[in-house]
């Protein structure tokens, strides 16, 4: 296991046979893989898929490699990697739903009746969302944020989660993320979960270097 299991230590919940076995989780992203559900998909994600489509017509091919990302650290289950590489929930099956058309992104403003709930009804009860949009100024209360927490209100036994974005910034020069610098939709909707991260624990390997080698805003990150 890499990084991100070390820090949860999810290796003793799977010693306690927490795998995601029998759940099923839904995200909506960018696609995965290939768009087909077959012996020719990425060897980790076969016999993941419980169900796939697109929201705006055509394939559910992923043509960014985002979702395909995300979809690994769903239910990815290491088929590759002699298992080295695979997600918590690696026993998980997975909805798969495509928010790409023609090359764009683009996010219905009723997340809750268009994302949410086809997934809810194919079976979901946890749905991840790893993208969100920092146009709105901080503490807006935006319609897509609305229909999220309306959603949830309506559906209490489903968790919602959304990422927290990549807005955030260490402007105080104090090595930690600063407090309310994450301003993402709609991520900042009340009755979801909002998952962020800043740090990760890998002591030898993987990339080994300062932000300012890999281009990331100097200014933001003045010290590792």
């Amino acid at each position: 296991y890499e990084t991100g299991h070390k820090l949860i230590e999810s290796q003793k919940l799977h010693n306690l046979g927490f795998t995601g076995n029998s759940q099923i989780i839904g995200y909506s992203d960018t696609g995965l893989d290939i768009g087909v559900n077959d012996a020719t998909l990425h060897a980790d994600f076969r016999d993941k898929i419980h169900s796939a489509y697109t929201l705006k017509g055509g394939s559910w091919r992923d043509t960014a490699g985002h979702g395909t990302h995300i979809a690994g650290s769903l239910v990815g289950k290491g088929a590759l990697s002699d298992g080295k590489i695979k997600a918590s929930a690696f026993d998980a099956k997975l909805v798969v739903q495509s928010l790409s058309s023609e090359g764009r992104f683009r996010v219905p403003m009723e997340i809750g009746n268009v994302i949410l709930l086809p997934a809810y009804n194919d079976g979901a009860r946890i749905h991840s969302n790893s993208w969100g949009s920092s146009k709105f100024r901080w503490g807006t209360y935006d319609p897509f944020s609305k229909s999220v927490d309306k959603f949830i209100w309506d559906h209490p036994d489903m968790l919602v989660i959304f990422s927290a974005g990549n807005t955030a910034g260490d402007y105080n020069r104090d090595g930690f993320v600063d407090e309310r610098s994450p301003t993402v939709i709609p991520g900042i909707a009340k009755n979801c979960l909002t998952v962020g991260a800043s740090e990760n624990l890998v002591s030898k390997g993987g990339i080994q270097v300062n932000w300012q080698w890999i281009g990331v805003e100097t200014e933001r990150w003045h010290i590792d």
